[in-house]
């Protein structure tokens, strides 16, 4: 009798060894799925961020003395205006859709993910310039105002000077109102030349699988 009740408890301490080691393993491969995952989109978040950066400096460079654009635009890639007044093109609007088109032509994976959407926000027009067609883009004064941007954390405009030192704004993760889905927006300042005027913001908004961004609403990312 003695005998299998020691059979009986090894059984059942084998049976909680093995339960735990299998329970462990489990979870540490959840956890380096989980680490890699947030490693992947940290380093998507890093690219698009020097991309967007670029984009807003070369604009300034252009608007102050154009080189770029004043030659010939080997792109017919269309570029979109929704705008609040005016669908009629500034002159610091028609240079940076003639960057857009350049950039579309010379690095066309930077506009063509189905997880990225890039666009210019034109404070001085109050309109947006889009990469592609938007049905029924809800264009709004409330995509200007300060409760929005400050909610959302998206316009350089309103921003604070910690938030503008290196020239890029990285967003909460909030829901899109184009297709209702979890993104974050990554944002850079396009300043008037010789001021501190900001004319208007490259942003790229970057889609986030719903259940990752339940678990992440902020990102750090350096400098």
């Amino acid at each position: 009798m003695k005998t299998i009740i020691t059979s009986i408890v090894k059984g059942i301490l084998i049976a909680i060894i093995l339960y735990s080691s299998l329970s462990y393993l489990f979870i540490k491969n959840i956890l380096k799925q989980e680490t890699s995952k947030y490693n992947e989109i940290i380093s998507t978040i890093e690219i698009y961020k020097q991309k967007i950066v670029s984009l807003a400096l070369l604009s300034e460079s252009e608007t102050s003395r154009p080189v770029f654009a004043k030659r010939n635009n080997p792109s017919n890639r269309k570029i979109y205006k929704k705008s609040l007044y005016n669908e009629e093109l500034t002159d610091q609007e028609d240079i940076i859709v003639e960057l857009m088109q350049l950039a579309q032509h010379y690095t066309p994976r930077l506009f063509s993910s189905s997880y990225t959407f890039i666009y210019y926000r034109s404070y001085e027009g109050k309109s947006y310039l889009l990469n592609r067609e938007v049905k029924d883009f809800p264009i709004s004064e409330s995509l200007f105002n300060h409760e929005r941007c400050d909610t959302h954390e998206t316009c350089s405009i309103y921003a604070n000077n910690d938030q503008l030192e290196d020239r890029v704004i990285v967003s909460p993760v909030y829901r899109d109102l184009l297709t209702n889905k979890r993104i974050i927006s990554i944002s850079s300042p396009v300043y008037a030349f010789n001021s501190e005027t900001i004319l208007g913001d490259f942003v790229v908004d970057i889609t986030l699988p719903e259940s990752f961004a339940d678990k992440h609403r902020f990102f750090y990312v350096s400098r």
